[in-house]
């Protein structure tokens, strides 16, 4: 067999996903159909992290399994001959037999899109907040997230019921781009919509609705974890405990914690699709650039106004920026 490392960018509205799912298009199932074509042989594409559906990916990474050998750079071109305009190969090359594209990334980034304005053209690609947004209390709530924590509250129990939802963020970044923010989340693996709902939240702070105190509350401290003590094999009780490791054998440890546990605020406030992408998939060695937005939308032209002013008949001109500023 023959192993072969793509990346690979994508417009996800179209799509439930990058994984295959029955009944639904996913971009995994479309870039085997393209690769299945060219090679005429049957290929397994394992993706480095799934996407939800409607998000986008600045850099996927994958790697692709064929029993053919073929040129990396006739293989990329192939395979975009027979892929749809929303997917795109940027990049093939040839990869050792053990190479796995989920199992060896260390590090995972994304990028959420927020317009300041109404957009015709980036409409697909950002979330348009319509309210005047306070980057400084922003950068305040996003830096909350950074470190090691259990994001539960931030995690939808439908898809990640059974995994751990402790996360290492390891590095948050927010920027201006004159009609855009750009928030940048970089973190070991995340939660099905775990980055969206810190959007969500970091935008509720922005719009003075949360503060640092009341977001720090939604994050449960690992030294507070959760066990469930078992009586006759059965679940029979759920809660937080001090000093995990000792919990089993200390039954008397176990204290109700008031604060700092599960919160259903988050997905309350969950940030739409359109607006995130899968930045890059960081291996040993790999650094991130820095942060640039795929589209760029320029702030709206000042409007001017016209007063009069005196009896002498003298206008003057004063300009009035309608547009939300982030410092």
């Amino acid at each position: 067999m023959h192993k072969y490392k793509i990346l690979l960018e994508y417009d996800g509205t179209n799509y439930r996903g990058w994984q295959t799912q029955k009944n639904a298009r996913s971009v995994q199932d479309t870039l085997i159909t393209a690769a299945e074509k060219f090679l005429d042989a049957p290929v397994k594409i394992q993706g480095a992290g799934r996407t939800d559906a409607g998000v986008h990916a600045l850099e996927q990474t994958a790697h692709l399994e064929t029993s053919k050998k073929v040129h990396p750079e006739s293989l990329r071109m192939r395979i975009n001959d027979n892929l749809p305009t929303s997917v795109n190969v940027l990049k093939v090359e040839n990869a050792p037999a053990l190479f796995h594209a989920r199992h060896h990334a260390i590090s995972r980034s994304y990028l959420y899109l927020i317009s300041r304005r109404r957009t015709a053209f980036g409409k697909r690609y950002v979330w348009w907040v319509k309210d005047k947004l306070d980057c400084g209390k922003m950068k305040q709530a996003l830096d909350v997230f950074q470190g090691f924590h259990d994001f539960a509250s931030f995690a939808d129990k439908r898809m990640d019921k059974d995994a751990s939802t402790q996360v290492n963020i390891e590095a948050v970044h927010l920027k201006d781009f004159d009609g855009l923010i750009a928030l940048r989340v970089v973190g070991s693996h995340f939660l099905w919509k775990m980055v969206r709902r810190i959007v969500g939240v970091t935008v509720e702070a922005g719009r003075n609705n949360f503060t640092k105190h009341d977001i720090e509350k939604m994050l449960i401290p690992i030294r507070f974890q959760r066990v469930t003590r078992r009586r006759g094999g059965d679940e029979a009780y759920c809660t937080y405990v001090e000093e995990a490791d000792d919990a089993a054998n200390k039954v008397s440890q176990i204290k109700h914690i008031g604060i700092n546990s599960y919160s259903e605020l988050p997905a309350r406030y969950t940030a739409p699709p359109s607006g995130l992408f899968l930045e890059k998939v960081l291996y040993e060695g790999d650094r991130l650039p820095p942060i640039k937005p795929p589209i760029y939308l320029h702030d709206v032209p000042q409007i001017q106004d016209t007063k009069k002013a005196g009896d002498k008949g003298m206008w003057i001109k004063t300009n009035i920026d309608y547009t939300a500023f982030c410092p």
